[in-house]
């Protein structure tokens, strides 16, 4: 029987963090020889046991290939919502221990090729014009073997993933390069979850084809080819392979009929997962050079599938967007962003139903989801969430608008009825069980040492706020759940208004020893406010003192004396 149940465990956390960043990150798990007995299923269910963090899983793993020693390559093409918190939880320990290191000298952010000298940049340019070179070779092979009359193998030779022939086909939307619409359309796309091709025409003939799957982009096809975006040249330029491995890996890929990447796993120079994460670098690379255009057109034609499977995981667009937004309102001056919220700050703010899902799929930092919890959880006026949010202001500034930008958020000038009707019931509830049980100082929500004034402020406050007139289109329960709550706040408050009445209730409920011991103890804070000439703090103390104890004589002394202070 096919195993489809498999436990990896890591021994370290420095094994677990170099293959989290090669592989499970971005979407791939390797599964040891002699991890399992027998053969996986195509399909199986994987727990990640990490020293620290826990068992992560289960996981859901497609299998993409079994080694000859036994190991096993997956994709992982959906991490479940639990999965998703705990990498994520990963993500921020990553970013803390390193913004730890910085803060502490231990690291430093180099300059990397940002800063080069003449002399770099002829390197640069000879490794492109090497490139180059190995590509024009690699074009001639696969010419001749065209001529041989191999046609379909030269189509999977070094030219890409297979483009349906969609001629006729109306597409299902489309625009131009010079506006935002491709941006609209890629995060609606990533909302509905759609599988299909971009197609996006250059003035100059070339075409771009982009295959989405699941609401994001999987693989990119260019015609004519651009040989500074195909893969072993992208590794060539990033100093990943040498050059005489780009040029084994080109002639494997004449010889075989393999894809690049393909060969460069027959050749050991990467494993299945680290392939998988060098591709999904690759569609971002190109998705964001087809962002960058500002020219031409764009159709999308929504398929039942793609003509191929592919390695990679669906791109996560929206977050994408997200962060490129962000970034840049956070570069830009404080006044102008803050500027550009006012006229939206006493409206109410609300997530559509349909993002939910993409929102609950972004990969965040914890103070950003902190912060759409919060948002979730009620309805608030936008200037109430600068007090609640875990950012600080200037960031939530940022976050809602790019948010906003992206179309995730929804303003309105009043509250949503649905929402408000929801609160409503959930509140009357909570207060109706309430006041089942408790006593008749929590029925009124004041503390068992209040005063007269204090009773009637309650009273009156509590009996407006779970007044049926208030509410509208509530159930019949929630109108019966408001006439117990009227019952028992007049209850309370017949007996706790007298004084006799509210010193003897007190007494019944509250230990004598602990009355008489708050009693001392507001004395005391009231003789100190009285040093401090604090007329008000000294004269609350010494009068709650005396309606602990009422013929204290010293305390009695106290307030008379708090109330000569000037």
């Amino acid at each position: 029987m096919a195993v489809r149940r498999v436990t990896r465990t890591f021994d370290d956390l420095a094994t677990w963090f170099a293959e989290y960043s090669e592989g499970i990150g971005q979407g791939a798990l390797m599964i040891p020889a002699g991890t399992f007995e027998g053969e996986l299923a195509p399909e199986v269910r994987i727990d990640l046991v990490v020293p620290l963090i826990g068992r992560i899983g289960p996981i859901t793993g497609q299998v993409v290939h079994r080694g000859a020693d036994g190991s096993v390559a997956l994709r992982l093409p959906k991490l479940d919502v639990e999965g998703r918190k705990k990498l994520a939880k990963i993500d921020d320990v990553i970013g803390e221990v390193r913004e730890w290191l910085l803060s502490q000298g231990q690291l430093q952010v180099g300059t990397g090729e940002v800063d080069v000298r003449d002399t770099r940049i002829a390197e640069l340019e000879q490794e492109l014009q090497d490139a180059r070179q190995l590509l024009a070779e690699a074009e001639q092979l696969l010419d001749q073997a065209e001529e041989s009359g191999d046609g379909e193998t030269r189509a999977r030779r070094g030219r890409g993933f297979k483009v349906p022939d969609l001629r006729g086909v109306p597409p299902t939307i489309g625009g131009s390069m010079t506006d935002r619409s491709l941006r609209d359309a890629m995060v609606q796309l990533a909302v509905d979850r759609v599988t299909g091709l971009l197609t996006v025409a250059q003035p100059d003939g070339t075409v771009r084809y982009g295959f989405w799957s699941k609401g994001g982009p999987v693989g990119w096809r260019t015609e004519p080819m651009r040989e500074d975006e195909v893969l072993g040249v992208l590794l060539y330029r990033a100093k990943q392979v040498t050059k005489e491995q780009l040029q084994e890996s080109l002639q494997l890929m004449e010889q075989s009929g393999q894809r690049q990447g393909e060969a460069f796993i027959e050749m050991n120079v990467m494993t299945y997962p680290q392939l998988i994460m060098v591709l999904g670098k690759q569609v971002e690379y190109l998705l964001q050079r087809v962002m960058a255009q500002r020219a031409g057109e764009w159709t999308f034609h929504v398929l039942p599938k793609l003509p191929e499977r592919f390695l990679p995981v669906p791109l996560p667009v929206p977050t994408l967007l997200f962060r490129a937004l962000f970034q840049h309102m956070s570069s830009q001056p404080a006044e102008e962003v803050a500027a550009l919220l006012r006229p939206k700050l006493d409206l109410y703010l609300s997530f559509p139903k349909e993002v939910v899902t993409i929102l609950t799929d972004m990969r965040l930092n914890k103070q950003e989801r902190k912060l759409i919890e919060i948002m979730h959880s009620d309805q608030w006026r936008t200037r109430e969430l600068f007090s609640v949010s875990p950012l600080s202001r200037a960031k939530t500034t940022s976050t809602l608008l790019s948010l906003d930008d992206l179309g995730f958020l929804q303003f309105d000038e009043r509250e949503d009825i649905a929402k408000v009707l929801a609160r409503n019931m959930a509140n009357i509830r909570r207060k109706r069980i309430q006041t089942a049980s408790a006593s008749h100082f929590d029925i009124l929500e004041v503390h068992w040492i209040c005063l007269p004034h204090e009773v009637e402020q309650a009273y009156k406050r509590l009996t407006g706020d779970y007044d049926a007139s208030r509410f509208d289109g509530l159930p019949p329960e929630s109108l019966k759940d408001l006439e117990t709550i009227r019952a028992s706040l007049d209850k309370a408050h017949a007996r706790l208004k007298p004084d006799r009445g509210r010193r003897e209730y007190r007494r019944e409920i509250i230990e004598e020893d602990i009355i008489l011991q708050s009693a001392e103890l507001l004395s005391k804070q009231g003789e100190m406010a009285i040093m401090r000439h604090d007329r008000r703090d000294a004269s609350a103390c010494y009068g709650k003192a005396l309606e602990l104890v009422p013929r204290n004589p010293n305390y009695r002394d106290g307030l008379q004396r708090s109330t000569t202070l000037g």
